[in-house]
């Protein structure tokens, strides 16, 4: 009721009620008579239930206006005076609950309103380009492979040229395309750059150096330690590891002490 209706999270106990006033007058499968009708030994009144979150042009008396002013003013549906014939309206303007008996109702804003799905993708969807991680060309057109905002790698896919032209996505893809292939230019490879083949090609004596230069042209970095000592550059990231280690050593980082018992 509250999100097909877009009612303000606010009034979810004034909902709440009159979702139980609702309820006490309706049948059921397994009771044919409603509570109202059980506990009160007659049926209950339905005439004058109305839309919830309608618009309601609630009276407003001589005593309350000035001779000019309008005679009704636009309020919102959300329940029913339980003790009398009157609803409970909402004012937005003042944010307060106002009970009138005398009031014209206008329901087509909500029953003509489209309906709102949750949780199911729609056409108006915003759909997130959160990283490129590849591309190819078909038939002379170029398309990239797109990881969506809070979508697993399962639902990536293949996007032409023009639904990724103004991303910021692309243009960090293509700027580490520029950043890869000059630095394959000077190492002299076609393959696609990784830390091992840096290391090999350009001769580099720090450990640490194939690791940066590979977050330069976008290669992932392992995660964990496992995925460290068990990826194809394990080697050097141990190299890295024990070159940290040494520093953190030498600078007196940390103080090693024994285990609490």
């Amino acid at each position: 009721m509250m999100h097909s209706a877009a009612v303000p999270e606010e009034l979810w106990a004034e909902l709440a009620d009159t979702a139980v006033y609702l309820r006490n007058r309706l049948t059921t499968r397994a009771n044919k008579a409603s509570p109202f009708e059980q506990w009160h030994n007659r049926k209950p009144l339905v005439g004058h239930l109305r839309v919830i979150w309608a618009d309601a042009y609630a009276h407003v008396s001589k005593i309350k206006r000035t001779k000019l002013a309008p005679r009704a003013k636009k309020l919102k549906m959300i329940g029913y005076h339980d003790g009398k014939k009157a609803y409970r309206l909402w004012d937005p303007d003042t944010k307060r609950v106002l009970i009138s008996c005398d009031v014209v109702f206008d329901e087509s804003v909500v029953l003509h309103a489209s309906p709102t799905v949750f949780g199911v993708a729609t056409d108006n969807d915003e759909y997130v380009v959160e990283a490129i991680i590849d591309e190819k060309v078909e038939n002379g057109e170029r398309f990239y492979m797109v990881k969506w905002l809070g979508y697993s790698d399962e639902d990536n896919t293949w996007e032409p040229h023009e639904h990724v032209a103004d991303t910021e996505a692309l243009l960090k893809w293509e700027e580490s395309r520029r950043e890869s292939a000059l630095i394959a230019e000077k190492v002299g490879v076609d393959d696609p750059i990784t830390p091992a083949l840096i290391a090999e090609k350009v001769g580099v004596d720090d450990p640490i150096m194939p690791a940066l230069i590979a977050e330069k042209v976008g290669v992932d970095d392992p995660v964990t330690y496992k995925d460290a000592v068990t990826c194809p550059e394990a080697r050097h990231w141990l190299d890295a590891i024990d070159s940290e280690l040494k520093f953190i050593s030498e600078n007196n980082t940390w103080t090693i002490v024994s285990l609490p018992p």
